[in-house]
């Protein structure tokens, strides 16, 4: 997505997820999660597979 080029140049993305539209890192106690309300959000999407994995593999007794 050409519109996104500014953005990836300028900020870096985690590589897990889709990197550019949704991933997600730990800060201290805190999981952070970014997605794109604009991609395809229902339960069989792969933006949506991929936060119930992410939520899954939460090491919960680093970030409660």
């Amino acid at each position: 997505d050409e519109c996104a080029i500014p953005m990836v140049r300028r900020f870096h993305s985690p590589s897990n997820g889709n990197g550019l539209f949704w991933h997600s890192f730990d800060v201290a106690p805190i999981h952070v999660i970014y997605i794109l309300t604009e991609h395809d959000f229902c339960r069989s999407s792969i933006q949506y597979l991929w936060l119930e994995n992410d939520l899954s593999s939460v090491n919960r007794s680093r970030t409660p």
